[in-house]
């Protein structure tokens, strides 16, 4: 609009400067005319020229030739008596062509009738917009100023030519940029209203949005918060009367009216709230929790996020929080870790007690068995066939209850036993499994094939334990076949490696297969294939508590495929110095534990041998 305004106001120079330059022209030629004037002086590219007046047209000439407009001196009927070479430019034409001439000859025709209409008027210091014919066929605007001369008599009429070309487009130039403002003007209205009404409509998007989440929401556009606005489920929580849209708001002191607001067991002041913090410092909260104690002695506790808000210049203008009510999600958890803590209780004492009775067993065990033993070496000649058979009978059961008794034992004990995870090598603990398998099983060698096996994580001890006992039930339930095979096998599955230890055996039926890994359960009898039935168990709670996962599957008469997961051992590059030292001496600890529980399996198999002697 600056811009506009220099321009007009330019145009307005213009023409008051070309006004005052007319008369003053007017003025000259008058006092030329008259004889008031006795010489002039022209400023000349050369300097000043003096001119005196020698004759009547003398300094008239002088004056009209120097001047910056069109003069004419017109007869009644238009013919033109002089004109000077400023007006000979305007239209083109040499300056002797055109004086004894017709003036009509450079007046537009369509503008003829009003120019001869302002040469009959006899008022002075008439001024007229017309347009020149050049002889070039050109239009040329002009402004034409009529004085009459001194003489009636004569009829000759006096005219000034202004060239208004420059000022014409000035002219228009100023009224297509007043046209190209307003064009502006009314788009950039439309856009305004546009984009109020699309505010409106995200507004009551917004809106629409808060009040259906089922969060809490909290915002302020104030650093300080002095003014904070929520959403209807917020209003319900604190027991608020419920806003009509998000631009009510209310000071913090009123908006927790009913209530007091802890974190970590501290009450918290209304500029300690976590709204407040954000908006004054512009750091995020995540996960951050609180508990609210209301009046009539409720307590709920949210747990949510808050961020801080920006404006189009980067700068922090407030905050917004949305939490969720997790109350009941928190009793659940507190009520689960009761839960659990007494689990724990009774799965420990289950535990000491399966150990305790598997002990206290052994007494009475030991005096059948050695009883029996007595009465059938004392008494063998005494005792029919049928007696005899008896006692062997009560040994054999005795046995076999001993031996379910170290089974029971030894699957407490895999509950209790640490976990000491290191980098265990399947490939050569497989190799060793299965050289005391043959040496076990002297009278029958199956084939074995081993592909190669991944590196696990996980404790050497315990996974021996799961190995020889699969290893061994595949040797066992594959003992009628000639050959046996046997197969062990694994892959990568992401961050697992699954291992098969695969037969050709008597298999089973798939719909018994949830019974597979139960304590002393058995899909066979004692007479078919010896075992307990624990075997299983103890595999399934080992592989447990690695993380991993067992399974089988099979087809009756085609064997057995038994599978479990393992993690897989991260390898990592070596590294020099305390480091070294540090595994080293992890190293040699894990080798101990590994060492204590194979002494106790040598200790428990020595107290087996004991007791079956006994």
């Amino acid at each position: 609009m600056k811009n506009t305004d220099k321009t007009r106001q330019q145009l307005l120079d213009d023409l008051q400067e070309l006004s005052a330059r007319m008369t003053e022209s007017e003025e000259t030629l008058r006092a030329i005319l008259s004889g008031e004037v006795d010489g002039l002086v022209v400023k000349t590219a050369d300097g000043d020229r003096v001119f005196t007046i020698s004759g009547a047209d003398h300094p008239y000439r002088v004056m009209v030739e120097t001047m910056n407009e069109g003069a004419l001196i017109l007869a009644a009927d238009g013919t033109i008596l002089f004109c000077n070479q400023r007006f000979a430019d305007m239209v083109l034409a040499p300056l002797e062509t055109i004086t004894g001439t017709s003036v009509y000859l450079f007046i537009n025709k369509a503008q003829k009738t009003l120019f001869k209409q302002l040469i009959r008027q006899t008022s002075k210091g008439r001024t007229k917009d017309f347009s020149l014919s050049t002889a070039a066929g050109t239009v040329l605007p002009v402004l034409f100023s009529k004085s009459n001369l001194s003489d009636p008599a004569a009829g000759a009429t006096c005219l000034l030519v202004t060239d208004i070309s420059e000022l014409q487009n000035a002219q228009m130039a100023l009224e297509e940029t007043l046209c190209e403002m307003e064009l502006r003007v009314v788009e950039r209205t439309h856009e305004l209203r546009m984009s109020e009404a699309y505010a409106q409509m995200h507004a009551l998007q917004l809106q629409g949005l808060l009040d259906a989440t089922p969060a809490i929401v909290w915002m302020t556009q104030d650093q300080r918060c002095r003014e904070i606005s929520a959403n209807r489920v917020a209003c319900q929580f604190l027991h608020l009367e419920e806003p009509i849209d998000l631009s009510k708001t209310a000071h913090p002191e009123d908006l927790f009216l009913h209530c007091r607001v802890f974190k970590d067991g501290l009450q918290l002041q209304p500029e300690d709230m976590p709204l407040q913090r954000v908006a004054l410092s512009g750091e995020p909260l995540s996960d951050y929790s609180l508990s609210f104690v209301f009046d009539n002695g409720a307590v709920r506790f949210l747990i949510g996020n808050v961020v801080p808000l920006w404006d189009y210049r980067s700068e922090l203008t407030g905050a917004i929080g949305a939490f969720i009510d997790v109350t009941e999600y928190a009793r659940a958890t507190e009520a689960l870790k009761e839960k659990t803590a007494e689990l724990k209780a009774a799965n420990e004492e289950l535990e000491s007690f399966s150990y305790s009775v598997s002990h206290d067993l052994r007494a009475p065990l030991r005096a059948i068995d050695g009883f029996s033993r007595i009465m059938e070496q004392r008494y063998a000649d005494k005792l029919e066939t049928d007696g005899l058979h008896r006692l062997k009978v009560i040994r054999a059961n005795v046995q076999k209850m001993g031996q379910l008794i170290d089974n029971l034992l030894s699957f407490s004990r895999m509950g209790r036993a640490a976990v000491n995870k290191v980098e265990v090598n399947i490939q050569d603990l497989v190799q060793k499994i299965l050289h005391e398998i043959r040496n076990d099983n002297l009278d029958r060698q199956p084939v074995i094939k081993i592909y190669d096996l991944l590196p696990v994580s996980g404790d050497s001890a315990l996974l021996s334990h799961v190995l020889t006992n699969l290893l061994s039930n595949a040797v066992k339930f594959s003992k009628h076949l000639s050959p046996a095979v046997i197969e062990v096998s694994c892959h990568r599955d992401d961050n697992e490696v699954v291992f098969c230890v695969k037969d050709n055996g008597v298999g089973f039926d798939m719909q018994y297969a949830d019974k597979l890994f139960g304590v002393f359960q058995r899909l066979h009898t004692a007479e078919e294939f010896e075992g307990t039935g624990i075997g299983l168990a103890i595999v399934k709670r080992i592989i447990h508590r690695h993380g991993g996962r067992v399974w089988a599957e099979s087809v009756p008469n085609e064997g057995a495929s038994f599978y479990f997961t393992l993690p897989a051992y991260r390898t990592s590059a070596p590294r020099q110095g305390a480091h070294d030292r540090r595994q080293d001496a992890k190293d040699r600890r894990q080798e101990i534990g590994v060492r204590r529980h194979e002494e106790e399996g040598r200790r428990q198999k020595s107290g087996d041998r004991r007791q079956r002697s006994e």
